[in-house]
């Protein structure tokens, strides 16, 4: 299914956001997910499907001052 990772186009087979970090190699520590605006917690990557065409923000902690 073809999806929006940070406006980048994907084509992925993941049907939830646990999964679709995994097929797309994406580390789990230090990050935060949106799907369509809204954020997903940690707890839910796993229960929230991802469907064809959702727009994903994935957003990284960095350190610094």
């Amino acid at each position: 299914m073809e999806i929006f990772v940070n406006g980048n186009i994907e084509n992925v087979t993941s049907t939830n956001v646990q999964a679709l970090l995994i097929e797309l190699n994406i580390p789990t520590t230090g990050i935060a997910i949106a799907v369509e605006s809204t954020v997903v917690p940690k707890s839910n990557w796993q229960q929230f499907i991802v469907e064809e065409k959702s727009k994903i923000t994935i957003i990284r902690a960095t350190q610094g001052g």
